[in-house]
């Protein structure tokens, strides 16, 4: 298989885990926030951090929909 095939091959595969995973640490670093309260809201702790960058990652790499396609 020539490299313009696999990539072909592989687009949507990638696209569905890059879409899985940047969900899945979204749901887990919001899960931390709300368990710890406030506190987990402040940059005293990563939760917001995490889930500010990978939020960002869910916006720039196209819509959730568009990945999904």
């Amino acid at each position: 298989m020539s490299k313009p095939d696999v990539a072909k091959y592989l687009s949507d595969k990638v696209s569905m885990c890059n879409y899985r995973a940047n969900r899945l640490v979204c749901q887990a670093a919001d899960l931390a926030i709300q368990v710890h309260g406030a506190i987990g809201y402040s940059r005293h702790k990563p939760f917001e951090h995490i889930y500010r960058h990978h939020r960002r990652y869910r916006i720039t790499e196209g819509s959730e929909e568009i990945q999904m396609r």
